[in-house]
């Protein structure tokens, strides 16, 4: 069995709205904008009941994207202060 895929300029926010395997693996996506892609391709050998049999199963793939921006994630801001603050060289230790 081979199946492949090839995803090309999907809005990060949407699909993040629309499916949830994706909020769940990066919840970070609900907080950006830009597009991305995707492609990946899985072979495996199929079993007597036609299911893979996982342990012949090889894929690859990758993601990639373009001017993608993140907002109001809490964490990156609070990395950021902590950065604009070191450069200004008023690093606060806490």
């Amino acid at each position: 069995m081979s199946i492949s895929y090839n995803l090309k300029n999907l809005d990060i926010a949407k699909t993040s709205k629309s499916f949830d395997m994706i909020s769940q693996l990066a919840p970070i996506a609900k907080y950006c904008s830009g597009k991305f892609g995707s492609e990946m391709s899985f072979t495996a050998e199929l079993g007597k009941d036609m299911f893979p049999l996982l342990e012949t199963l090889s894929a690859k793939g990758n993601v990639s994207t373009d001017a993608v921006e993140i907002e109001q994630f809490q964490p990156l801001n609070e990395i950021a202060a902590k950065l604009y603050d070191w450069r200004a060289g008023e690093a606060v230790h806490r």
